[in-house]
């Protein structure tokens, strides 16, 4: 069995089956997969494969973000679990990483 297809099958099984009413939206980006990945492999902007999956009408402009995106230095001679420690330290993130966690675990209930 071709492995994209073999992988579609695992997402709807794993996943799809298990997030209640937004399964028809998992099932169609699932089956979307091809399409994204071309597009993304041909290094396509992600408003020209929401227009090619019929997902947004017309392509969306690109604002420059008012924000500036921190940097950060993940240090790999650390042990794993001191590497993130300046990220996680930062209280927006560890809100969002509550936020995200808490979402996904009432949404796939038994995952965590």
């Amino acid at each position: 069995m071709h492995l994209l297809l073999k992988s579609k099958l695992s997402l709807k099984k794993d996943i799809c089956d298990n997030i209640g009413i937004f399964r028809p939206v998992c099932d169609l980006l699932v089956d979307s997969l091809p399409i994204i990945i071309e597009g993304l492999d041909n290094q396509w902007s992600v408003s020209a494969v929401c227009v090619d999956l019929k997902l947004c009408s017309v392509p969306f402009t690109p604002y420059p973000d008012p924000q500036t995106i921190p940097k950060y230095v993940v240090n790999l001679d650390l042990p794993p679990i001191q590497r993130w420690s300046q990220i996680c330290s930062v209280p927006s993130i560890k809100e969002n990483d509550n936020y995200l966690y808490n979402t996904f675990t009432t949404l796939l209930p038994g995952v965590n």
